[in-house]
């Protein structure tokens, strides 16, 4: 066997190996961000040092720390009809677009777009915050992308800078294998801006329970999304001639009158609930 013809096939398989790796774009994944004050917002039903009256198994102090919810993040969806981005297909009107990468060059573009409804999110468009795509905004982004740039163009459009940019009517087609550079293109995009509920979730209550000789009884409740944590209650009582100051964790209760059926008081101090926020 012939050595020389032996070395050639190994290194043409070589080759061929080499020729097949994947696409990495080096760009970063676009992620939401949520508020960081949306993550320790506390919902109370008192404010301090106001004056307050409750009846028998009313809750005197009622707090829940709230946790966003985010039901909805931000897309962008297609507004301008006929604008063709890929193999002379335009771009579904309505279409939802997803943010999926952060563009580095944020002179020419702020995202990459991509849609479930075009290719599968395999050809991105180039956009800016408000919408707007800049020259030659169309990139591939699968594993069979590169870093080479395309232009895009209404199917009825070939004219000026100015026609192009805004809109005007034009007849001619643009060629797709034309990749001059065009101008940016407004209002191709809408921007829906992402939505969060704020949800309960770990909270407690302090009930009052009555007065029995000079002691007032008040009862401390947990909850867990709205899910009472029973094996955490507590049956507090308030000996009213020692104090009528009246402490629990961080709170500090001043009661004014208290009876068998109802009691009068004012919170002077939370110190922000803080160990509420630990839970």
């Amino acid at each position: 066997m012939d050595v020389r013809i032996i070395n050639s096939a190994i290194i043409i398989t070589a080759v061929s190996i080499s020729g097949c790796s994947s696409f990495t774009p080096h760009w970063e994944r676009y992620k939401e961000k949520e508020s960081e004050s949306e993550s320790v917002q506390i919902e109370k039903n008192y404010n301090l040092l106001q004056e307050y009256r409750a009846v028998v198994g009313d809750p005197m102090v009622e707090a829940n720390t709230l946790k966003s919810d985010m039901t909805q993040p931000t897309y962008y969806t297609v507004e301008r009809p006929g604008l063709i981005a890929w193999r002379n297909n335009p771009l579904p009107i309505g279409s939802k677009w997803n943010i999926t990468y952060l563009f580095d060059n944020q002179k020419d573009g702020d995202y990459i777009l991509t849609s479930n409804e075009f290719y599968r999110h395999a050809i991105g468009i180039i956009a800016k915050e408000d919408g707007t795509i800049p020259a030659n905004p169309v990139i591939r982004v699968d594993r069979k992308g590169s870093f080479q740039r395309y232009p895009a163009y209404f199917s009825n459009e070939k004219a000026s800078a100015y026609q192009v940019s805004t809109g005007a009517s034009v007849s001619v087609q643009y060629k797709k294998e034309d990749k001059s550079e065009k101008p940016e293109l407004s209002g191709v995009f809408k921007k829906h801006n992402s939505k969060t509920n704020m949800e309960k979730d770990f909270g407690f209550e302090l009930v009052y329970a009555g007065k029995q000789e000079n002691n007032v009884k008040i009862t401390y409740r947990e909850y867990k999304e709205d899910f009472i944590r029973s094996s955490f209650n507590q049956e507090l009582s308030y000996n009213m001639n020692e104090s009528d100051i009246i402490s629990f964790r961080s709170l500090k209760i001043k009661i004014l009158n208290a009876g068998n059926t109802h009691i009068e008081y004012q919170v002077l101090e939370d110190k922000g609930l803080s160990w509420l926020i630990r839970q």
